[in-house]
């Protein structure tokens, strides 16, 4: 059967539209050549994982898809991945074409489908004009580029603003499930869309109280009728949260266990920085041709004015909400900025076209096109081209592709490394720069390691309010990566758990005592490194004097410390905070005369009594048992028992332990074999919950 000859032209504008999309980021990714770190490589190690999970069978990938919930970025996105991630294999450039294929390529089309709704007379028109002009715009390629599948959640976003411009009154049931569904899951694709989710519902709910308003002559509001109005928008948000819940409950209550903002408080800017920041991205001819073109739609006979109401309501709450309340820059954040955008200098160019004299129609539309391919050029080409007179802002920010100058110093630093280090020896890494960073160590490692095993780089805290003190990772350290000057990506102030660490081998605190340095002046870009390794245990008593200074240098104490800290650990131990305040706790007993032992320390002061309440769960049913001995410390440094609880596999593990606390410095807590002699073979344990309170 023949198509018809317009058929012929969306299939032929389409096969163009992706092709050039495939074509741009294969290009742009086989230029780099970079060590990929934090957010850029996190998203890949997550679908590669995922992938590798679904190889062995579909139940592994279900089990891992579910686990992933737990975590702070889960692998809902790498599902439409894994095809062709099996296919291609787990290389950068394979990672970074299915999310183009998958995510990028529709979001021109869904921003159209937008466009084909503000100018109904001209559907076709306005669908592939502004499906090519985002392609026109460097921030709607940016996230992607740089790993972030974030672009994903934009288009579920838009697509729900597309289904709701169809029906504005949400009279139709289906348009309400759908829309909420969008919504969703666009916040359990990326939790940061929950800004973008509610900006949409207060945008929806705005529009119904003015036309509710608009009714009635003199204006005034008929409450009634707002309220059965409003009752549609808060339906919507009733499917949202019910379909979030549904499909990935586990990371919808973590979400709400914790104070995002506060968290991320350590990231946050003022408004100055978030202006200059967000306007450079775009370029300000971006930003004007926007702006005019929203505003200037407004006038326009070919514009519906009703449907291009939400759409600037909606733009203007979520800047607000982001400006005011966010406040945080990144690249894959940009994307709650660029429907607004591409959505705006679609009309100005539309109405340029449509109000503009006739002889000049084609020459305005023709310059238009002109500085928006000079716009690409300069946003993503590698070349850093000058312009004269200061007109280099009126254009997007270059966002070339990673070329490290130091790449094969850094290759040369691992190889110095791997020299000393032997398999499962633990790396701690005292940077947190664009220069230095453990992700940048573990990265590098991945990429030059071959079929070696692979460098024990620690996870270590970076950021004051997601950080907890890194006194736990020290004494689990066997070699000390230093670089010089200290290193920090964010306000040196917001990032004291990185600089307690540089203060402890450039201040010879006393953990430093336990280290020697191998060597020193190993140059890279923008930092000289140096490398220590333990030659010795650190002692109880330099572990305590270290928690002292690291407390004096981080004052108030970091957002993910618990009541407890590691001071002595015998083998690799995790201590971390739970969304309620108590902690979890997975060691190994030590017998009761070792030396180090594994202990951790109460951080609150004593009280004349306290209770420690908790659960202990064995990972191998062979361990014979434990005890956790309640303890303080004399004036000699000997131990004294204040309470004991023992447990063995298939026992009740739930215990609570009433402590005497007067006239004591400080509470400990030290896992110890079960009794005198016994074994600590297979006996790997979790306490958790850990809490700990006054009586």
């Amino acid at each position: 059967m023949k198509l018809p000859r317009p058929a012929i032209l969306h299939l032929g504008l389409l096969a163009a539209l992706v092709a050039t999309v495939l074509a741009v980021t294969y290009r742009y990714v086989s230029f780099e050549r970079w060590f990929y770190y934090w957010d850029h490589a996190a998203y890949q190690r997550i679908a590669t994982r995922l992938c590798a999970a679904f190889g062995v069978s579909l139940q592994e990938g279900w089990r891992a898809l579910q686990a992933s919930y737990r975590e702070d970025y889960n692998a809902v996105f790498a599902l439409p991945l894994v095809p062709w991630l099996r296919l291609a294999g787990p290389s950068r450039v394979s990672y970074e074409t299915a999310l183009a294929l998958v995510y990028l390529a529709p979001l021109p089309l869904a921003f159209g489908a937008v466009a084909a709704q503000l100018v109904p007379a001209r559907r076709s028109v306005a669908f592939w004009a502004t499906a090519w002009l985002t392609l026109l715009t460097p921030m709607a390629w940016v996230p992607t580029l740089r790993g972030f599948p974030d672009t994903g959640a934009t288009v579920l976003v838009t697509l729900a603003t597309y289904v709701y411009l169809r029906d504005l009154r949400l009279e139709r049931p289906a348009t309400v499930m759908l829309v909420g569904t969008l919504l969703g899951f666009s916040v359990v694709f990326r939790r940061h869309f929950g800004y973008a989710a509610l900006a949409f519902l207060l945008s929806a709910c705005l529009l119904v109280l003015v036309r509710t308003a608009a009714r009635r002559t003199p204006a005034r509001l008929d409450l009634g009728r707002a309220a059965s109005a409003l009752a549609r928008p808060a339906m919507v948000a009733v499917v949202g949260v019910a379909v979030a819940c549904l499909v990935a409950w586990t990371y919808v209550r973590r979400l709400a266990a914790y104070d995002l903002t506060a968290l991320h408080s350590s990231y946050q800017e003022p408004l100055s920085a978030l202006l200059r920041w967000y306007l450079t991205p775009f370029g300000w001819a971006s930003w004007v041709m926007a702006i005019l073109g929203l505003l200037w739609g407004s006038f326009s006979p070919t514009v519906d004015r009703t449907r291009l109401a939400f759409v600037q309501v909606f733009a203007a709450v979520s800047a607000g909400l982001w400006l005011f309340w966010v406040r945080q820059v990144g690249e894959q954040y940009t994307l709650h900025f660029t429907p607004a955008v591409a959505l705006g200098g679609f009309l100005f160019c539309w109405l340029v076209y449509e109000r503009g004299p006739r002889r000049w129609r084609a020459l305005a539309v023709g310059a238009l096109a002109c500085v928006l391919l000079a716009n690409t050029v300069l946003g993503l080409s590698y070349r850093n081209h000058k312009l004269p007179f200061g007109t280099r802002a009126l254009f997007a920010a270059r966002w070339a592709p990673q070329v490290r100058d130091d790449y094969y110093l850094m290759c040369s630093l691992l190889r110095a490394l791997r020299r000393e280090a032997q398999p499962g020896d633990a790396v701690y890494v005292v940077a947190s720069s664009d220069c230095l960073n453990p992700d940048i160590v573990r990265s590098a490692d991945e990429a030059f390691r071959g079929g070696a095993p692979p460098l024990n780089v620690l996870s270590v805290p970076e950021v004051d309010s997601l950080g907890a003190y890194p006194l736990g990772e020290l004494l689990q350290a066997q070699f000390v990566v230093l670089a010089d000057p200290f290193q920090h990506h964010l306000p040196a102030g917001e990032q004291d758990v990185v600089r307690a660490g540089y203060d402890a081998f450039h201040g010879g605190w006393e953990i430093a005592r336990a280290f020697t340095p191998l060597f020193h002046g190993f140059e890279l870009e923008t930092c000289s490194v140096s490398l220590w390794q333990r030659t010795a245990p650190t002692s109880l008593a330099d572990a305590l004097a270290t928690l002292r200074r690291v407390q004096a240098r981080l004052g108030a104490r970091p957002a993910m410390q618990p009541e407890w800290v590691t001071v002595e650990s015998a083998f690799p131990s995790w201590l971390t905070r739970n969304a309620d305040g108590s902690a979890t706790w997975i060691a190994h007993p030590t017998v009761s005369r070792a030396k180090p032992g594994t202990t951790v320390a109460a951080l609150a002061a004593p009280v004349d009594r306290a209770e420690v309440l908790g659960s202990v769960r064995f990972v191998d049913g062979r361990c014979r048992g434990a005890t956790l001995a309640f303890s303080s410390l004399d004036s000699g440094g000997s131990w004294q028992t204040l309470a004991e609880v023992h447990r063995r596999p298939g026992e009740d593990g739930g215990f609570r332990a009433v402590v005497e606390t007067h006239g004591i410095d400080r509470l400990f807590l030290r896992l110890l074999s079960y009794s005198e002699g016994s074994s600590i073979d297979y006996c790997l344990l979790r306490v958790d919950p850990l809490v700990l309170r006054p009586l």
